[in-house]
């Protein structure tokens, strides 16, 4: 199932990677975050055209990182009359923006304002390649020209880096629904690790070059590392038992651990519909409907 969100370029040069890892570890690496960050191109379909259609779009020019100023073009959907509260929409990785039809108007016609973005390198933003840490410095400008936000729903890599960016960036925002989240962006970098039999002196200098390039630390990037400093009051966690990204058993360990969080437990949908589920949409406008 990891393989339906990586790049054909990354699949395909797999073995290469594996291979010199044994002689030339540092290269191996360049290339796997090269073409790790590299999301496959996707065409709009007609579902997402439809859902363009019934929205007001937006164009915005954000910097790309804290130490880049460099303009980078995000593009923005809003559905709503613009009178209720404001829900912003985080999509996860090979998606956009545009990819939860039913989510919007189901909120919609429950009153809310709904936003979403085209993260860098997806769906109509610029961009070829992107990361997480780009992706907490742009919804954090996102999050700020947006206020006040009532609630953030995050999708997969979108529900990471939400609450990612609630705990690094001390917006304010008082409900968020989790939904198929990778518990932490080691876990995820290391299934792919697994997946194309990448060699540990590979992995050790990948993470060497997260902390070089872009001042991060793959290991500080989890949920259980974000709980405690999110400035949200209530946080849903939505997931799937036949979910093949993310492990029931260890969603059940983490809400084991973290007992205040309200989950919401579904089956057949799998990773990439869990948002797409009816019982999903009523369970998320219910949660954000009570005082």
């Amino acid at each position: 199932m990891q393989k339906k969100v990586l790049p054909f370029s990354l699949k395909a040069s797999a073995w290469l990677i594996s291979g010199l890892g044994s002689l030339f570890p540092g290269l191996a690496a360049r290339i796997f975050f090269r073409l790790y960050g590299t999301p496959p191109k996707r065409r709009l379909r007609d579902a997402h055209l439809k859902a363009r259609s019934k929205a007001v779009t937006r164009q915005d020019r954000f910097s790309k990182y804290s130490f880049d100023s460099t303009a980078l073009k995000i593009d923005s959907y809003t559905w709503g009359d613009g009178r209720g509260r404001k829900v912003l929409i985080v999509h996860g990785w090979a998606d956009t923006g545009l990819g939860f039809p039913g989510l919007t108007e189901g909120l919609a016609r429950a009153g809310y304002t709904v936003v979403a973005i085209d993260n860098p390198a997806h769906g109509t933003s610029e961009g070829k390649r992107t990361n997480l840490v780009q992706w907490i410095h742009i919804l954090d400008q996102v999050l700020n020209r947006e206020q006040p936000i009532y609630a953030m729903i995050g999708h997969s890599v979108g529900a990471l880096t939400s609450a990612l960016t609630l705990a690094r960036k001390g917006v304010h925002v008082p409900r968020l629904v989790l939904a198929g989240a990778p518990l932490s962006a080691a876990a995820f970098f290391q299934d792919t690790f697994e997946l194309f039999g990448i060699r540990p002196r590979v992995i050790a200098a990948v993470y060497r070059l997260v902390e070089t390039k872009l001042g991060d630390d793959l290991r500080t990037m989890s949920l259980d590392d974000c709980v405690g400093r999110m400035n949200t009051e209530r946080i849903l966690m939505v997931y799937d038992s036949s979910d093949q990204l993310v492990r029931e058993g260890d969603v059940a360990a983490f809400l084991h651990r973290h007992p205040a969080i309200q989950a919401e437990r579904i089956e057949g949908a799998g990773h990439f519909r869990i948002l797409k589920d009816p019982v999903v949409i009523k369970a998320i406008i219910s949660f954000l409907d009570k005082p």
